[in-house]
């Protein structure tokens, strides 16, 4: 994984992918805007760190995004530093205080003191955990402007059913035939089994392989048989008629023959009850819209000088990713 990471073809095809995205935000010069300046180590970071959580290298979109993301925090943290956050939130304050504490030991300075060194020493911008809490006070300021109301909560609980109401749920008994079987074989003996289970062959109940999960099952909603077999298992059997043997419905295991033995209709969402958590639902997805909506202002303040690229390379951050 080392040498791919270095491999030179590899970083021509990266940074032409970055270039053809920064062409397409090129904007006309403007002396207002505020330059972040990309080093060539940082993009080796970015690389690095994806190999390093996904065991791969990633392509020229993925590190665009990668790329786009640590933006975003540089933004936030810029202006949080303009507001002086540094100063005033209890957990960086704090942080930078005891970095300069355990850098300095014998030091008998106040805490102001020592965070006024620690600014001077560059820390509130290097420090890791420093960067990053000032990035997220920062969002977290933008988010604060999220909100809704009852009627809002309402539709949204509405228009949201399949989350908030009572769905149907199916007891069903089923006959398995496993799909360890040579290709064509499963679907045979499905089809001969289903013919005698639909002429009332009793025998046929008992002919089916074993499954683990047994042979007849309580009420179950859509959701959760998809959890249980696979997806779409459970509006396949949804749309069969009760009381009939019907299938073969393939899961992940092999093929089931089905019969609806009861179904407990579904009930329209109690808002009441729903309401703390529909609300919190609703907030966060506010929250993300918020701060989205933040950052293409705040990206529109700035463009980006990528590594030894010249010109070319300068964008402006008006872009959502």
């Amino acid at each position: 994984m080392e040498r791919i990471l270095r491999h030179p073809l590899l970083h021509f095809l990266l940074l032409g992918g970055l270039l053809f995205v920064a062409r397409q935000w090129l904007p006309a010069h403007d002396a207002t805007l505020q330059t972040i300046q990309v080093s060539a180590g940082e993009l080796r970071r970015l690389q690095t760190d994806w190999a390093r959580e996904t065991g791969r290298a990633p392509s020229a979109a993925e590190l665009q995004a990668s790329l786009q993301r640590h933006l975003d925090e540089e933004i936030l943290l810029r202006e949080a530093l303009k507001l002086g956050l540094e100063s005033v939130d209890p957990v960086a304050r704090e942080r930078l205080v005891q970095n300069m504490r355990f850098a300095f030991p014998e030091s008998d300075a106040s805490d102001e003191a020592l965070l006024a060194e620690a600014r001077a020493l560059g820390l509130h911008r290097r420090d890791l955990v420093v960067r990053r809490r000032l990035a997220q006070v920062m969002a977290m300021r933008a988010v604060g402007q999220a909100s809704f109301s009852e009627a809002e909560l309402r539709d949204y609980v509405s228009r949201n059913p399949v989350r908030y109401a009572s769905p149907a749920r199916y007891a069903f008994r089923q006959v398995f035939v496993s799909g360890d079987r040579p290709p064509g074989q499963a679907e045979r003996i499905a089809q001969a089994l289903l013919a005698r289970l639909q002429a009332q062959d009793a025998s046929a109940v008992a002919a089916g392989d074993p499954f683990l999960l047994g042979a007849v099952f309580p009420p179950q909603s859509a959701a959760e048989l998809d959890r249980a077999f696979g997806p779409g298992f459970g509006a396949a059997l949804a749309a069969l008629a009760p009381g009939a043997w019907a299938g073969p419905l393939r899961s992940a295991y092999g093929l089931h023959l089905v019969r609806i033995e009861r179904v407990e209709a579904g009930a329209a969402p109690d808002f009441a009850q729903m309401r703390a958590r529909a609300a919190y639902a609703l907030l966060a997805e506010r929250e993300k819209a918020v701060l989205q909506e933040a950052l293409t202002r705040l990206r529109a303040q700035y463009r980006v000088q990528l590594p030894d690229t010249g010109p070319a390379a300068q964008v402006t951050l008006g872009m959502a990713p």
